[in-house]
């Protein structure tokens, strides 16, 4: 009898140590968190429309200067059988040579003139590439994003390429309402929830089979690395 209360005494004091060692296993909750990148589709576009009218600029351009270069160097060629007529005493060559003088001149201006817009289109070309790596690196500023659900606001300062949110570990819809340049968006994510708890009584939260619901951006595209997209370990980019 003594070495069952003994036991029964023993037993109690190591469950209250564990409490101990815990907080008093107060229940510690992971949240699971999605990434998200916004896109910016609309200037995209129309960089994309303004480089390509611009690359075709570029062509133009220097098939134009080929164009002058070999003229001119047919033009040097013939100085050259000129002035060896004119030094084996042809004078009369004189004025096809002051001719062709000129028009290599007006050919070597020419020629000067287009590099330098090649050299400008060029320039605005990179520029616009720059542009065009930025917004798809989805580096944009969110002015807040809301969780609809507990009225919750994560307010942002920074440009950033990738936004991280935590999903509803109490609900199996996750709502969100994202505000860019003052424009509202809305974004809503199903998913299926599962409570895990640990020996210490920590409680985790594993969310998987993540969609979308529905959304008021452009287009929105989901990508994970398995087939039932898990929390942390999934992609969204919204496209706007």
């Amino acid at each position: 009898m003594k070495s069952v209360l003994f036991a029964s005494l023993f037993l109690s004091l190591l469950i209250l140590s564990s409490c101990d060692e815990c907080n008093d296993c107060d229940l510690k909750i992971t949240e699971p968190r999605i990434s998200v990148t916004f896109i910016n589709a609309d200037s995209l576009f129309t960089l994309t429309q303004l480089s390509d009218s611009l690359g075709l600029m570029l062509d133009s351009l220097q098939n134009e200067s080929d164009t002058l270069e070999s003229h001119r160097d047919f033009l040097s060629d013939s100085l050259i059988n000129v002035e060896i007529g004119i030094d084996s005493g042809n004078v009369s060559l004189q004025p096809f040579k002051d001719q062709l003088v000129l028009a290599i001149k007006d050919d070597s201006v020419l020629i000067a003139s287009i590099s330098n817009e090649i050299t400008g289109a060029d320039s605005v070309l990179q520029m616009y590439s720059g542009i065009m790596d930025l917004i798809n690196s989805g580096s944009v500023l969110v002015d807040h994003i809301t969780n609809v659900h507990n009225d919750l606001s994560i307010n942002f300062d920074d440009s950033i390429s990738s936004y991280t949110i935590p999903l509803n570990i109490h609900d199996t819809l996750s709502w969100f309402e994202v505000s860019i340049a003052d424009q509202s968006y809305d974004l809503q994510l199903t998913h299926s929830n599962t409570e895990f708890v640990d020996g210490r009584r920590n409680v985790s939260i594993e969310i998987s089979g993540i969609e979308i619901f529905t959304h008021s951006f452009d287009s929105v595209a989901i990508d994970c690395n398995q087939e039932n997209c898990k929390a942390n370990e999934t992609v969204i980019t919204c496209s706007f």
